[in-house]
């Protein structure tokens, strides 16, 4: 009884089951058509760093509960812009500062919205640059966690970075301070303020630190964390991929040591 209930409970789950693969003889793709699963063609020449707006990035999306069409109209309106200049001169940055000679590329995310935006950023420059011996080491750090544990690098280091500062309006939100233990501490300057005004703080006073001490770096600033802007950072962020590794002269949408290394895997496992 038991194995016929857990054989109708599987046929249940593959049958309400929805798979995104390419339409080729695979292991996914047979085992979604034996058992009648739903079936949403991923396009082989989408790469998977690039297939954040198509239904790979999108299933999910719905499924978490956004609003995907506004996710689409941000990224809409970066590319309807039609302006590359911003575009072109960030690349330009890191292919003729020879002042510098940029290393890394690091990107600092004042958000908890924008961590996962962070890790697929990653992914998208390393993987798209990095070829033929050049690139530029992408790091995402997240403030405030990361600006009290690598700050003393970034500052009094070696000036072979270039920073993006991603900040958002946290003024006025979030938990309100006790007041009383404030007064009780003689720490007046958090007087009626909430846990957003000190996030506001530091991120202020890091950014204008960079720029007092004539580190190279730029603040992308969002008024808001939601899908339209999201969309349109995931566009941008694209362009601006590609126009670099125009610039170093490699192919953006490839990744052959990756592949080998898939190969090899395989390969072990025999």
């Amino acid at each position: 009884i038991n194995i016929a209930r857990n054989k109708n409970n599987l046929d249940m789950l593959f049958k309400n089951s929805l798979v995104v693969t390419e339409f080729k003889d695979s292991p996914l793709f047979n085992i979604a058509k034996k058992n009648n699963c739903t079936l949403l063609e991923h396009k082989k020449d989408i790469g998977g760093r690039y297939s954040i707006f198509s239904n790979v990035g999108m299933i999910p999306a719905i499924l978490a509960d956004l609003d995907v069409k506004k996710i689409h109209l941000g990224a809409s309106k970066a590319i309807e812009k039609n302006d590359f200049l911003d575009t072109f001169k960030f690349a330009q940055i890191f292919k003729f500062c020879t002042s510098n000679n940029y290393l890394s590329n690091v990107m600092m995310t004042y958000s908890d919205g924008l961590n996962y935006f962070g890790k697929w950023y990653l992914q998208l420059w390393a993987e798209s640059i990095g070829k033929d011996h050049k690139g530029i080491t992408p790091i995402h750090s997240v403030g405030t966690t990361d600006q009290h544990s690598q700050l003393q690098l970034y500052l009094d280091g070696p000036r072979d970075k270039f920073f993006t500062f991603i900040t958002t309006d946290h003024a006025d939100k979030g938990f309100k301070l006790n007041n009383e233990i404030i007064k009780e501490n003689n720490i007046d300057y958090l007087f009626n303020k909430k846990m957003g005004d000190l996030m506001e703080a530091e991120q202020r006073a890091t950014v204008d630190t960079f720029v007092q001490n004539k580190i190279p770096c730029r603040e992308i600033y969002l008024s808001t964390i939601d899908e339209y802007s999201i969309g349109k950072l995931l566009a941008f962020s694209i362009q601006e991929t590609i126009a670099t590794c125009l610039y170093f002269e490699v192919n953006p949408f490839n990744q052959p040591a990756v592949e080998q290394g898939k190969i090899l895997t395989k390969k072990y496992l025999v």
